[in-house]
């Protein structure tokens, strides 16, 4: 029996059914930002992987390492569907189709499911590409700290409670997804057609005798193997509370990161400086940004755009220098907000301010030429469509 048939015989997926859901206990939610933390101490579940730790170490690796392949691309995109069907990713007509893609989740009662449920957002992608950066570097141990600094771009910065708490979230969800991409050794149009052609999966079995799952595997597999306690106070219902409260602190990469495994294999894997990615300190205030707001997260965006752009130049047709505003506009959280004419103006006229500053950076360290933006006039009304690269 090949993998991929162990795969689909043994492979736990899960349904809507609220018997495949696990219980996780509840508890009073209070906004991290009203704790108060002090007297950290550092505790470890084995002491063969506490004497290999320095907790003095600075992890900073000076390359970010992103996958950028289609299923990369499509995962993080929340383009493939969850459960037992599968997310069919081709390649151009005549050629061999790429893969075909499972993508399961496990859910939780009583967790963030009732907000995102199975959906991976832009700081997930960050934080995957933080640890798939510190796997390259051969960093298989690592703190939430040093996955902080390659998510924030830049080595100095400090961890607060609240980013704490949003990687450690992070981190978890994205672990709660299992894939299983099967690739074609066939090297037969005709598989390729009948994947091509949409129709479900079970209805074209006969077509799949050759097919290998040859990537198998939880997108983080990893393992906690050190805590970091606080004496942790607070007021709730009118009441100061003193307690202790554990966090996650130390990380154990089990197996490489299965997305960068595929895309490594394919040669889609993108490589940026990770200094040039700083937008927070510049000589020039003019074009500096604070942190959080999804500003890692745009300039991670546009970073993996632009190292495409300059990989694909020279082939006959090479990657799209314009990037429609609505890609920008969806990064920087406009989702979030209350769909009205107003806001939606407003917050797109601050995103736009925002691209602006961190182009402008990335032009000064030499990454880009220069960029502008597209934009048509109907009367009064200006709108702002896309943005041009010139590399």
């Amino acid at each position: 029996m090949n993998d991929y048939n162990k795969f689909n015989g043994n492979v736990q997926t899960f349904s809507d059914d609220d018997r495949d859901l696990i219980p996780v206990p509840s508890s009073p939610i209070v906004p991290i930002s009203k704790k108060s933390f002090s007297n950290p101490t550092l505790t470890f579940d084995n002491a063969t992987d506490e004497s290999n730790f320095n907790e003095k170490d600075i992890i900073a690796p000076d390359t970010l390492f992103s996958p950028k392949d289609k299923v990369s691309n499509r995962t993080w995109e929340n383009k493939l569907p969850i459960g037992r069907d599968f997310g069919i990713v081709t390649a151009r007509k005549h050629e061999n189709f790429g893969c075909v893609v499972q993508l399961n989740y496990e859910k939780i009662i009583n967790s963030d499911d009732v907000i995102t449920g199975a959906v991976l957002s832009d700081f997930d992608r960050c934080v995957y590409d933080a640890v798939v950066t510190l796997f390259v570097a051969d960093n298989m141990t690592f703190t939430t700290n040093d996955i902080w600094r390659i998510v924030a771009h830049n080595r100095h910065t400090r961890l607060t409670p609240s980013e704490r708490d949003k990687i450690i979230k992070s981190m978890f969800h994205i672990s709660r997804f299992w894939m299983t991409i099967v690739t074609d050794d066939s090297e037969k149009y005709s598989t390729w057609f009948a994947l091509n052609s949409n129709r479900p999966f079970n209805s074209e079995r006969k077509l799949y005798k050759k097919l290998l799952s040859t990537y198998t595997g939880r997108l983080l597999d990893f393992c906690v193997i050190g805590n970091i306690t606080f004496d942790v106070s607070y007021e709730l219902d009118g009441h100061k509370v003193t307690d202790k409260e554990s966090f996650a602190q130390v990380w154990k990469i089990l197996n490489t990161p299965i997305l960068y495994k595929y895309a490594k294999d394919k040669a889609q894997i993108s490589s940026v400086p990770l200094y040039l990615l700083d937008t927070s300190k510049q000589p020039d205030k003019l074009n500096s940004l604070k942190r959080g707001s999804h500003n890692d997260e745009l300039a991670h965006f546009l970073s993996r755009e632009i190292d495409t752009m300059k990989k694909t130049a020279k082939r006959k047709k090479s990657y799209s220098h314009i990037i429609l505003l609505e890609r920008i506009y969806k990064i920087d959280g406009m989702n979030d907000i209350q769909q009205t004419a107003d806001n939606l103006r407003v917050k797109k006229q601050t995103t736009r301010k925002k691209l602006e500053k961190i182009l402008n950076r990335f032009k000064e360290n030499g990454m880009i030429k220069n960029h502008i933006f597209h934009k048509k006039t109907i009367g009064k009304s200006v709108t702002f469509y896309s943005v041009e690269i010139f590399i």
